[in-house]
C-alpha cells in the first residue's frame, strides 16, 4: 500500500497529513464586530427602520447570547384610523418581532440567542401621501 501511495506522488514521500493521520475539519472564527453588524441589520429590517437608528448590545447569557436592541418604532399616522387598526398594538408587534429576531439571528449567526430585549426610544410617524 505504501508503494502505491508513493507512486501517486511521483516517488516523493506523501504529504504529512496523509500518513497515518485522520484529517480533522478546521474551525471558523467570526469576530464580535461582524456579529454586531449582522444583528444591527437584522434588527433594523425587522423593525422597519434605518440601521443608523438602531443600537444593539450583545452579551453572553446562559450558554448563548442575549441581544438588547434600542430603536425608535415606526407607527402609522394617528389620524388614519384604518392604518392604526391594521398595524395592531405596539406590544403585539414587539412580541412578534422579538420571536422572529431570535430565530433569524440564531440561524444567521449559528449561535443560540437566549433572549431578545427591545427598548422603544421613540416613534417615527410615517408621512401620509396623497393619492393623485
Amino acid at each position: 500500500m505504501v508503494t502505491q501511495t508513493l507512486a501517486r506522488h511521483g516517488g516523493a514521500p506523501p504529504p504529512r497529513a496523509t500518513v497515518g493521520a485522520t484529517l480533522r475539519p478546521g474551525h471558523t472564527v467570526v469576530h464580535d464586530r461582524v456579529i454586531q453588524k449582522i444583528v444591527e441589520e437584522a434588527s433594523a429590517a425587522a423593525l422597519g427602520v434605518d440601521r443608523s437608528r438602531v443600537t444593539v448590545r450583545i452579551s453572553p447569557a446562559f450558554g448563548g447570547m442575549a441581544v438588547t436592541i434600542s430603536s425608535a418604532l415606526p407607527i402609522p399616522p394617528l389620524n388614519d384610523a384604518l392604518a392604526v387598526a391594521a398595524a395592531g398594538s405596539i406590544l403585539e408587534r414587539l412580541v412578534e418581532t422579538q420571536t422572529s429576531l431570535q430565530r433569524r439571528i440564531s440561524r444567521i449567526v449559528g449561535r443560540d440567542v437566549t433572549r431578545v430585549n427591545i427598548t422603544v426610544t421613540g416613534a417615527i410617524v410615517s408621512e401620509q401621501r396623497r393619492v393623485k
